[in-house]
């Protein structure tokens, strides 16, 4: 029942979010162009049932590109769909399913958070921090309605590897069970599938497992031995899963891959060869401090050896111009700016952080006091990184929420303890209050309005919803067109219309986001005229007043730039302004090649 009531409670919360938001509220449209792709994707999975195609075939036209997306979210956003499809169809079931999924998806890991730490903190701390996940803005906002991406689905997966970490350190009365290592083992195999990032969560898990071996767990040996062979074994079932045999396996650093087999075998043949030497020579705590220490050595440098592109991270084969100009301006890359953004999003750990010191100081028990340290390392280092890199917050959010409700329930039962049943509710309320939204509160109070305006909704200010019935009628609708549009616009373009787009918000599509740069910024038109005609561009799509269109080229002043010229009505002969009709909006300029584009 309180299980129920939690996920209720999520997703009421979404619901009142999205009355009240400003970005795609509860009207069917998607927040962004991530959001537009992964709903084209899964449509093309589900009708074509071509599990190994990650192509786009219509962006970065004419040739395409390949997405370092995998399968498992596609998974959720599908098997959501499915039961809607003799009803509305194909298409536009898996429309609502990506709009609805993450919501639904936040309701699973909130519930699965009560679940995770239960054993930790009891039932009622362990539903308040479930509740507690409704009342991070990062978290919310990208687990809202309109989002189909996969940022609530890894923030699954992460709850329920935390409570399986949690579970392979308690000892109980019968010994410990080591399936939940083992569980724990498969369960990060199938993280590293989903998305690169959760090697994160992973580095951490093997650290406290580490230091509860290195402090003398007498299960420390046995807890590894379940755990890295089903994660290995894991890495390689999801890796064929994911790229077939007959696809070369490769050394993406973005996407599952040999460097993440090749790492899961590495951690195994570490963890082997360090239980051989304790075991022959009966190692003291500095033995195994520098054993631990030389096989992470090892492992790093083993690495670096057979892949030396790890060091480049996810993103290492992007264009530098690219990374430079373009996706370093993408805001969930941007750091944590301001006062009042630092106490929106990581304000919380002004409450969590003496919890976390009380708790790590006064916990008797090893296997509760290491379950301790995973929760403060998880606040620590998300913490840390959402003020260098925005898209961390909601594991920020995730992982402050069990030390916030595990304060909440500590006041309220001393509270209990020396108050009359009168005082409590006057006490109780603005305390409460205090602790779950107070920094929330503090940092949208003393927001600069020009802060909160720098994240723009495309679709509101560039409606391509309006635009695409236009464009798909004669004489634009009659065939296929090549686009040269704003990278936040592409997405929308190509799911609302058949027609081809240059460039797109995606590392992986950086051959389209450099072509619209060179296009766009050449101070000498025949430059962009080659250029477009090497791409077969027909028209080019702009929307002026779009502070994120092509992201800097909106504020650039220099007139001898091809941008400006189309814009000032200064374009060469052979690209000519047509007037856009009134019903697709006043936001849209449209520019046709008047010479033909090279044969395609």
């Amino acid at each position: 029942m309180m299980l129920a009531l939690v996920a209720a409670w999520v997703l009421i919360i979404h619901v009142v979010v999205g009355l009240m938001g400003d970005d795609s509220g509860l009207d069917g449209r998607f927040l962004d162009g991530d959001s537009y792709m992964r709903v084209m994707r899964v449509i093309d999975l589900l009708a074509t049932g071509d599990w190994w195609d990650h192509t786009f075939e219509r962006a970065n036209a004419p040739w395409g590109f390949t997405s370092h997306w995998t399968r498992p979210f596609d998974l959720v956003v599908g098997a959501l769909a499915l039961p809607m499809v003799p009803f509305v169809g194909m298409a536009e079931a898996v429309h609502w399913a990506g709009y609805m999924v993450s919501p639904m998806v936040h309701a699973l890991f909130a519930v699965a958070l009560v679940w995770a730490v239960m054993p930790l903190l009891g039932t009622w701390a362990a539903v308040v921090a479930g509740l507690l996940t409704t009342t991070h803005a990062g978290l919310v906002k990208l687990c809202g309605f309109g989002v189909a991406d996969h940022h609530a689905f890894f923030l699954l997966i992460t709850t329920v590897i935390l409570g399986l970490t949690l579970r392979s350190l308690i000892v109980n009365n019968v010994g410990p069970d080591h399936r939940w290592s083992a569980a724990l083992g498969v369960l990060a195999a199938l993280a590293v599938w989903a998305g690169p990032e959760s090697l994160v969560l992973i580095g951490l898990v093997l650290s406290v497992t580490g230091l509860a071996w290195l402090s003398g767990d007498p299960e420390g040996l046995r807890r590894h031995w379940a755990m890295l062979p089903a994660f290995a074994a894991g890495i390689l079932m999801f890796l064929v899963l994911d790229r077939g045999m007959a696809e070369p396996w490769g050394n993406d650093t973005d996407r599952i891959s040999l460097v993440h087999l090749a790492l899961s075998l590495a951690l195994l043949a570490a963890w082997g060869l360090m239980a051989l030497t304790e075991r022959r020579f009966q190692l003291s705590l500095t033995g195994r401090a520098v054993l631990a220490v030389s096989a992470a050595a090892g492992v790093a440098g083993a690495m670096v050896i057979l892949f030396p592109r790890v060091i480049g991270g996810p993103e290492v084969d992007i264009d530098p111009l690219v990374q430079r100009e373009l996706i370093s301006r993408v805001s969930e890359v941007q750091p944590v700016k301001t006062v009042s953004e630092a106490f929106i999003l990581v304000g919380g750990v002004l409450f969590a952080l003496p919890v976390l010191i009380w708790r790590l100081r006064c916990v008797a028990g090893r296997a509760e006091k290491l379950s301790w340290l995973m929760i403060t390392l998880g606040c620590v280092v998300y913490l840390g990184f959402t003020m260098v890199w925005l898209r961390w917050a909601p594991y920020a959010g995730l992982f402050l929420a069990i030390p916030l409700a595990d304060l909440i329930v500590q006041l309220d039962r001393a509270i209990n303890a020396r108050t009359g049943s009168f005082l409590r509710v006057l006490i109780k309320v603005p305390a409460f209050v205090a602790i779950a939204v107070g920094p929330l509160l503090i940092g949208g109070l003393s927001a600069d309005d020009g802060t909160a305006a720098e994240i723009a909704d495309v679709s509101k200010e560039c409606p391509v919803e309006a635009l695409a019935p236009v464009l798909s009628r004669p004489p634009w609708g009659n065939r296929p067109r090549t686009f040269m549009a704003p990278a936040n616009v592409g997405p929308e373009l190509l799911y609302r219309t058949r027609h081809r787009v240059v460039a797109t918000v995606h590392h992986r599509n950086d051959a389209g986001l450099r072509a619209n740069w060179d296009i766009l910024r050449a101070t000498d038109p025949e430059i962009s005229r080659a250029l477009m005609v090497e791409r077969g561009i027909d028209l080019v799509l702009m929307c002026p007043d779009y502070r994120g269109n092509g992201f800097v080229l909106a504020t650039d002043t220099d007139d001898r730039l091809f941008y400006r010229r189309l814009l000032q009505g200064r374009g060469p002969s052979w690209i000519r302004e047509v007037e856009v009709p009134s019903e697709a909006g006043r936001q849209f300029r449209l520019f046709e090649v008047v010479s033909p584009p090279a044969a395609r």
